[in-house]
């Protein structure tokens, strides 16, 4: 009993470390195996074309995009070799799956029209059609015609009655017998006519007078009113003042310029990383202005792409032009953002920095 006990521990430690063991390669992968790009490009009078590709741990995951003057645009991903999206006339899994289902359903279509043609024919089954009889339609449609006579006879003999004895009502106007007068009675007009004492109107000159009497008031509140805005405006000034001070304070302090310089640098250095490796072709570029062209071929020269090997760059200072041949190769890996991640997460001087950040930037915004 007590080696079965053991067995069953054993097999489940070994799941167990075989299930941590993969989800650590898995982990490792994905933090160590980098991440490819490649950007193609060719810019001539007979070709035209650019192409972009990337992949990670080879076949495993590939995307690919490119465009070709005079063609359609074009775009693939795939993982482990099956097209996940693709462009054009390509196929798909997610085609394959409802090209599949649909010819399923045919297929389960088509049996089931056979299965009923083959019970059709061993019973020989016929649908019998049911006629309604003539005798019953005609008896029906007379006792219709009768009660419709029957009713119109009565509608006709009603009798057009009036009412006569209207003497006792005082105001009212004899009204047929199903009629509404709508005419107001003579009665009702007696009380609404009433007569109304007009009230007497304000003269004009006492108008003159009251608005000349609040003037005074006007200009007194208008004084009132530029007064307040003048207090106001200058604590508001001298409050921006004061912010402005404590933000010029921040910055200047010894460690907000460690900590910004430490930044400074992690971006160049990310930078630096993340620019492509090889460098092959060539390239001839100019603007209509020279000084733009003379710029840009000083930042390319400042991050070290004119000094590749197999690689040449040839600035036009005189016409606008763009030609070359270009391929371009570089990696990415994802351990080294979690490294600087890190970093960030854990250096004290800088969450000091972005706390007193915080508090300064609040004040300003309050």
């Amino acid at each position: 009993m007590l080696s079965i006990v053991l067995f069953i521990l054993k097999f489940i430690g070994i799941t167990l470390l075989v299930i941590l063991g993969i989800v650590l390669l898995i982990i490792a992968s994905v933090l160590f195996v980098p991440i490819r790009y490649r950007l193609d490009g060719a810019f001539l009078d007979e070709k035209k074309r650019g192409e972009v590709q990337v992949s990670w741990a080879g076949p495993v995951i590939k995307a690919k995009a490119g465009y070709e003057y005079g063609k359609e645009f074009f775009y693939f991903i795939r993982i482990l070799g099956i097209t996940m999206l693709a462009s054009g006339d390509q196929k798909t899994i997610f085609t394959r799956i409802s090209d599949w289902k649909r010819k399923r359903k045919e297929k389960k279509y088509k049996k089931e029209q056979k299965k009923q043609e083959k019970r059709k024919k061993e019973k020989n089954i016929e649908e019998p059609v049911f006629l309604p009889e003539p005798e019953k339609l005609n008896q029906t449609d007379r006792n219709t015609s009768v009660q419709k006579n029957d009713l119109n006879e009565k509608e006709e003999g009603y009798p057009d009655k009036r009412v006569d004895d209207m003497d006792d009502l005082d105001g009212i106007d004899p009204v047929p017998y199903g009629e509404v007068s709508l005419k107001p009675s003579n009665h009702l007009k007696s009380k609404n006519k009433q007569k109304t004492v007009e009230e007497p109107k304000e003269r004009w000159y006492n108008k003159i007078i009251k608005i000349i009497a609040g003037i005074p008031g006007r200009i007194k509140h208008i004084l009132d009113a530029g007064e307040d805005f003048k207090d106001k405006f200058e604590e508001k000034s001298e409050d921006l003042y004061d912010k402005y001070e404590a933000l010029e304070r921040f910055y200047y302090k010894k460690q907000t310029n460690d900590v910004m310089q430490k930044m400074m640098g992690l971006v160049q250095r990310t930078i630096f990383y993340v620019l492509p490796v090889r460098y092959r072709g060539h390239l001839r570029y100019g603007f209509s202005d020279p000084s733009i062209t003379g710029k840009t071929y000083g930042i390319l020269c400042m991050l070290g792409i004119t000094l590749r090997k197999g690689f040449q760059i040839n600035p036009d200072f005189q016409e606008a032009a763009l030609e070359g041949d270009i391929s371009i190769r570089g990696r990415i890996r994802i351990f080294y953002f979690v490294r600087i991640a890190v970093i960030l997460f854990f250096d004290k001087q800088l969450k000091a920095v972005y706390k007193e950040r915080k508090a300064v930037i609040g004040g300003i915004r309050s």
